[in-house]
């Protein structure tokens, strides 16, 4: 239901563009990703840069338990440089943190316009059972605990992404 900045490809493990696309500086401290261009969640609204931070920002707060705060201790800071890019500072070059970015995780961006800004409702607001906005291929439609979960197609998942993606990938 919610795709990440990049996808690992299935042969090689090696990042691929997904969400964005990236540099890294020449000391491997300072991540830039760059949204592709169009991105927008089920509901419509455009995915941004601040929607990466506001994720990153929530695991990291006090008020949301997160099994990912631990994976990211290496990380300074996510910024938000303008609504397709933001960075993320490192401690130290660590090739590891792809692991710790990738699939869902800190930089797994959220619809920050459905929770509150202070993250307040993070743990209880009902998107986090019953999505209103994704960003993958899928949409929620429905579940019952322990028997199904019925997903219908996003119609503004990425139709112009395909090219970026590997082989395979929603």
């Amino acid at each position: 239901l919610f795709d990440g900045l990049f996808i690992p490809n299935p042969e090689t493990g090696l990042p691929e563009p997904n969400l964005a696309t990236w540099t890294v500086s020449d000391d491997g401290t300072v991540y830039t990703f760059t949204l592709l261009e169009g991105l927008k969640w089920s509901d419509g609204e455009p995915i941004t840069s601040a929607d990466v931070k506001f994720t990153y920002d929530a695991i990291v707060s006090d008020k949301v338990e997160s099994p990912h705060k631990t994976a990211i201790g290496s990380i300074v800071s996510v910024d938000v440089v303008d609504d397709r890019t933001v960075t993320v500072t490192l401690k130290s070059p660590d090739c590891t943190i792809w692991g710790s970015l990738g699939g869902f995780s800190a930089l797994t961006p959220l619809p920050s316009h459905l929770y509150a800004a202070d993250f307040s409702d993070f743990m209880t607001n009902p998107n986090n059972l019953a999505p209103t906005a994704t960003s993958g291929a899928f949409m929620f439609d429905s579940y019952s605990s322990g028997e199904y979960v019925r997903l219908t197609a996003n119609p503004n998942c990425c139709p112009d992404l395909i090219e970026l993606r590997p082989q395979g990938a929603a």
